[in-house]
């Protein structure tokens, strides 16, 4: 007899957790920007200056992880693919 691993229930969550690191991206590359601003004094600190489109391109991504997650989660418990994904592995 095979060995089946039963479907993760939180497979929907994968979404989420992709947006959630892109939102932190985001986050850090705002501190650098305050952290390391110009200084008067010149060749102290360097100007940090973030990509051009940087947090448009961070803030989609999350928005499209985030919908891909909750229509993963309709699909998965409120459609029952998951529940399918169950009794075909004999669950």
């Amino acid at each position: 007899m095979q060995f089946r691993k039963k479907p993760s229930e939180y497979q929907f969550a994968l979404g989420a957790v992709i947006a959630g690191t892109a939102l932190m991206l985001a986050l850090i590359i705002r501190v650098l920007e305050e952290s390391f601003s110009c200084t008067p004094v010149p060749g102290v600190l360097k100007c940090y200056d973030a990509p051009p489109m940087a947090y448009e391109v961070l803030f989609v991504i999350a928005a499209i992880a985030l919908c891909h997650s909750l229509y993963r989660y309709y699909r998965d418990f409120h459609r029952g693919e998951y529940q399918q994904r169950c009794a075909r592995r004999g669950y």
